[in-house]
């Protein structure tokens, strides 16, 4: 069986977002494959295919639709497409006849809510988040099986879709030598996910412990503004040995985002035994239960805790 992964280019350093669609795919197909190929321009990596879309905007997905339609899908028995932007490639297999699974990380009608929210203003982000949730349940009645990491979609869709947590974290080392004094967030710089809210919430507290933040994203000129602060670290995008040192210096981690699936960053924090895991009381995730694991309602809230645990 030959399997293709449709995987369109994010702004995470590569080749991360892959593993991240790999994590969930792994169970589903990796055994049976032949290859696994994502996207479009590849290269060799541990075994697979790993291909990546290499331009954004109309280019990179004319170039992308064009090899895909040109090569990819006469090649394979299964296409997975990863999130419902995607879905004319998706709907593309089904008439070719092949088999078609849909997979979703996080939610996407949400996190490009926010992404709108920002930029357009809430009466387009709302336009926009109503689009692609009528994109994702057709894509849901179409696909042949469709797959999510997401809590909150599973829960949304009643159920029907596959929820898939991802068993990829990778394996830090815990280091006990350092002093654990940071209040930190690792992830994409991006609006759903709430570091604007964080960094709001941080600079209202006594500001005991500094704040780092690890990552990349459309956000890092903000970030950057407020890392003028003397007491707020902008660190940038770490690698695993750099991210593991950070891990054993946290006092407490913050997932801040206002729309989340399963994010690898907790696993990876609980996994270095970081003593505070703080998430927002109205995602699906907050109802996981470890020692670790709290939960804040707002702003006000998230620095009332921050001020607390530090």
């Amino acid at each position: 069986m030959i399997i293709t992964a449709l995987h369109r280019g994010e702004n995470v350093p590569e080749p991360l977002a892959a593993r991240r669609v790999l994590s969930v795919l792994k169970s589903y197909i990796e055994e049976r494959a032949e290859y696994l190929l994502i996207a479009t321009e590849c290269k060799p990596l541990d075994g697979l295919v790993l291909c990546t879309t290499p331009q954004t905007g109309l280019k990179g997905l004319l170039h992308y639709i064009a090899t895909v339609a040109a090569s990819v899908f006469k090649k394979s028995d299964v296409v997975v497409v990863q999130g419902t932007p995607l879905l004319p490639l998706a709907a593309l297999a089904k008439l070719l006849g092949r088999w078609v699974y849909v997979l979703e990380l996080g939610d996407w009608p949400e996190a490009a809510y926010w992404g709108y929210y920002v930029v357009k203003g809430p009466k387009i982000a709302k336009v926009v988040r109503k689009t692609l949730s009528i994109a994702r349940r057709i894509a849901l009645a179409m696909s042949d099986k469709f797959i999510t990491n997401s809590i909150d979609v599973y829960i949304k869709l009643g159920g029907r879709p596959v929820l898939k947590i991802p068993r990829y974290a990778p394996a830090l080392p815990v280091e006990n030598h350092a002093p654990r004094r940071y209040i930190t967030y690792v992830g994409r710089l991006s609006p759903e996910k709430g570091i604007d809210k964080l960094i709001r919430a941080y600079l209202a507290t006594s500001m005991r412990c500094p704040l780092a933040i690890a990552g990349d994203g459309a956000l890092k000129g903000l970030v950057l503004k407020a890392a003028r602060h003397p007491k707020i670290l902008y660190l940038g995008y770490l690698g695993p040995s750099r991210l593991s040192r950070l891990y054993a210096e946290t006092r407490i981690l913050v997932i801040p985002s206002y729309s989340e699936g399963f994010p690898h960053v907790l696993l990876e924090a609980a996994r270095a035994q970081v003593p505070h895991i703080l998430v927002p009381s109205n995602l699906a995730i907050a109802k996981i239960r470890h020692p670790a694991i709290s939960t804040f309602n707002d702003e006000k809230d998230l620095a009332a805790k921050l001020d607390e645990l530090c």
